[in-house]
């Protein structure tokens, strides 16, 4: 996606959500999605982060903040939003595959399975996050 169209998406998500129609929680959802596209960290967890006030049973906007935690190496942050999402929907795959990614599935599971350095994307919906961990074989 273009820089120029990241930037009328977000100007696009600012003007729905000024709006404050029925849905928030999806529209911070998506524009935090335009902020990962963008590389704003703090952006998109803020999005992410309000996302779930609007919705505390939104699954998605735990795993998108539980990615862009793994991401930013905020470990404990992503475990717990993982954990969040997995609690709401235990049928979850996105929770359940990256609880297992980062060691966190099962008691007595090694904190971090997976060498670091070593970039594993994760791919959802139509955003890639790069993760430091590798994918399992």
């Amino acid at each position: 996606m273009a820089l120029r169209k990241i930037d009328d998406a977000v100007r696009d998500y600012d003007r729905a959500i000024a709006i404050k129609p029925q849905g928030l929680q999806t529209l911070f959802n998506s524009r935090g999605k335009a902020w990962v596209a963008k590389g704003d960290s703090n952006a998109r967890l803020q999005d992410f982060h309000a996302s779930d006030q609007f919705d505390p049973s939104y699954v998605e906007a735990y795993n998108n903040r539980g990615l862009s935690n793994e991401v930013l190496g905020r470990r404990a942050e992503a475990i717990a939003d993982f954990r969040k999402a997995q609690s709401i929907d235990p049928a979850d795959l996105v929770s359940k595959q990256q609880l297992r990614v980062l060691g966190s599935d099962l008691p007595g599971l090694a904190q971090n399975r997976h060498a670091e350095g070593q970039p594993r994307c994760q791919v959802l919906g139509r955003l890639r996050f790069m993760s430091p961990h590798p994918t399992p074989a």
